[in-house]
């Protein structure tokens, strides 16, 4: 998935919990809330626009806000991905989940290590 992509996905409900965690609350919570969840688009197709349609995932990246929101919502990926192993291929980032316990995979890195010394 591409950087731009990853603006699209993001989900407002999540977005906005972890708002609250970092301390947005109240008033300030509310107005993140109509934001994300107000928005609305409208596609143009052979010069036929379409009506305005809800917006339920992502955040707009023409704003100031977004690249913002884009960064508060990946900020804590790392505890997701503690045991993944991830490639950074310039913007394809992908990453790979396994299975294996940690103390499973712990051995085998160790075992590896000694078979190489």
């Amino acid at each position: 998935m591409t950087c731009l992509k990853r603006f699209d996905t993001i989900s407002h409900s999540v977005l906005l919990e972890k708002l609250f965690r970092y301390g947005i609350q109240d008033n300030e919570l509310n107005w993140f809330t109509d934001y994300l969840f107000l928005r609305k688009q409208i596609v143009q197709f052979k010069g036929v626009l379409s009506e305005p349609n809800p917006v339920f995932t992502g955040v707009s990246q023409g704003s100031i806000l977004g690249p913002l929101l884009f960064l508060i919502h990946f900020n804590d990926v790392h505890k997701a991905l503690r045991y993944s192993k991830i490639r950074d291929l310039t913007q394809n980032t992908t990453a790979t989940a396994t299975r294996t316990s940690p103390n499973k995979r712990f051995n085998e890195e160790n075992n590896g290590c000694a078979r190489a010394l």
